[in-house]
């Protein structure tokens, strides 16, 4: 049976009071990341600003860079599932990273970025890496890049299925990106990564703590909007 790991609209409180998140700033109705405590903040260039509406969907917006907001809640071995929407013309691209410790210090082997979806609606392209470590260097690990099954318009939501399904005995990770376009999950990507580090799979890790981020890539200001986030269990 699956288990749910977080849910926009009630375990992070999309539908309660509507509230605008920015850098440097977590979201006051939880504590503050990174502790599973189920809240989020706003990161890295751009200023990134992230808009709850009180009626379950929430906005990033950001100038040039890679806003993005971190999610606070473990996890591994799960399914990321949620609605996207392209707001106007501007992102190059949206990213979402799963089972990361992004911002955790120490060794490399401490802070593995995680696993990563692409979604290029201005090229019509989706894609997969691995960040091994947050910082320089040569750092990721390439998977393939695949054409989106359909165009995705401006103002138009779609539904956005990420699997990812590591096996830490065959330290392998198995991912498969779906989109819902309104007519059911089509597949997109699915592809493994195998001979990994045996950190990047080390389950007990994870479980103790990582978080997920959602992230837009623009040269100037421009935004996206998601509803009915969820993490679960396969």
């Amino acid at each position: 049976m699956a288990i749910l790991l977080y849910d926009s609209s009630t375990t992070g409180k999309w539908r309660q009071s509507p509230r605008v998140i920015r850098t440097g700033q977590h979201d006051p109705l939880f504590r503050q990341p990174f502790c599973n405590g189920k809240g989020l903040e706003p990161h890295a260039s751009g200023q990134p600003r992230f808009a709850i509406d009180g009626k379950g969907v929430g906005t990033l917006q950001a100038d040039s860079g890679h806003g993005r907001i971190y999610i606070d809640t473990n996890n591994y071995n799960c399914i990321t599932d949620y609605f996207l929407k392209f707001n106007d013309n501007i992102i190059d691209n949206h990213t979402l990273q799963t089972q990361s410790r992004h911002q955790e210090g120490g060794a490399n082997t401490n802070k593995f970025g995680g696993v990563n979806f692409m979604i290029d609606r201005k090229r019509g392209q989706c894609g997969t890496k691995i960040e091994l470590y947050h910082g320089t260097g040569s750092n990721h690990i390439s998977g393939p890049t695949a054409r989106l099954p359909k165009p995705i318009g401006v103002g138009q939501w779609v539904q956005v299925k990420a699997s990812t399904l590591p096996n830490q005995q065959q330290r392998s990770i198995f991912i498969r990106l779906q989109l819902n376009y309104g007519q059911g999950f089509v597949n997109a990507l699915q592809y493994q990564y195998n001979n990994l580090p045996a950190y990047t799979v080390f389950a007990p890790m994870y479980q103790q703590r990582s978080y997920f981020w959602l992230r837009v890539n623009n040269t100037i200001t421009g935004s996206i909007s998601f509803m009915n986030v969820r993490q679960y269990t396969p």
